[in-house]
């Protein structure tokens, strides 16, 4: 993908959006988008993928990477789903270079989509099982392991690990450089025009150029409203989610 840059005269930062895979990350990139005039999904430097050959397990590939970035006005959108251990190290360097935009989204709808997502990969991306509450229970496996850097004992508990990860980072640099800025998906979903001028104000130091909601599922990989399967939560399954996570739903407000 190549690396493009904002017109002249038109200041913003450098935007990652991060994530827990299935949890509004191209919803918001389709927002900074729609709003911010970055440039769109398509066209986002996507370093989950081989078009951008960065060695995570290796801190100084890392910190060569967002040097290279701070040289320019990047207007594509990084994108990553890497949990936090990997860019704790190089966070300083990180939050300097970047306005990290961190998305979550409740497990429940997680576990969901991934679900869905999963079953429908052609390769061994991750535990492909029955339901949705079966692979919550699954043991991480597969393409989808570059993604952590340590194993976790179910995908649960992978989602769990990843979203206070990045909320500790948040918590302790939020406030330093670009910073790290917490969105909500059920936010952008239901107040669209509020969370858009929030983003605005703390993140990009920019008013949106449009209030205009975008499609949410645009670029998104196999598409929810492509998969018409229906699943009913058992209330024992919810209640898993409810305890395992008790402590992770009261700080992200879903209590």
């Amino acid at each position: 993908m190549e690396v493009q840059v904002f017109q002249p005269g038109m200041v913003r930062p450098t935007a990652a959006v991060i994530s827990h895979e299935r949890s509004g990350t191209h919803f918001l990139i389709n927002t900074l988008s729609a709003s911010f005039n970055y440039l769109p999904v398509d066209n986002r430097l996507d370093v989950d993928t081989y078009t951008v050959n960065i060695n995570f397990f290796a801190p100084e590939a890392i910190l060569e990477f967002f040097n290279q970035i701070k040289q320019h006005n990047v207007a594509n959108v990084l994108k990553s789903h890497h949990s936090a251990d990997f860019l704790e190290p190089v966070i300083e360097t990180a939050v300097d270079t970047c306005a990290i935009l961190y998305i979550y989204r409740h497990p429940r709808d997680v576990m969901h989509s991934m679900w869905r997502l999963l079953k429908n990969y052609t390769w061994h991306e991750g535990p492909v099982c029955p339901t949705p509450a079966d692979m919550m229970r699954a043991q991480p496996e597969g393409h989808l392991m570059r993604y952590q850097m340590y194993q976790a004992e179910n995908m649960l508990h992978r989602w769990d690990r990843h979203v206070n990860g990045w909320f500790d980072l948040a918590e302790k640099y939020g406030s330093r450089g670009k910073g790290i800025h917490l969105v909500r998906y059920e936010d952008l979903r239901d107040d669209y025009e509020g969370t858009v001028k929030k983003l605005g104000a703390d993140a990009i130091g920019c008013a949106p150029t449009s209030l205009i909601p975008p499609n949410k599922i645009e670029g998104v990989i196999v598409p929810q409203a492509m998969d018409s399967t229906k699943i009913e939560w058992q209330d024992e399954d919810l209640k898993y989610i409810e305890t395992t996570c008790a402590k992770t739903l009261e700080r992200l407000g879903y209590s």
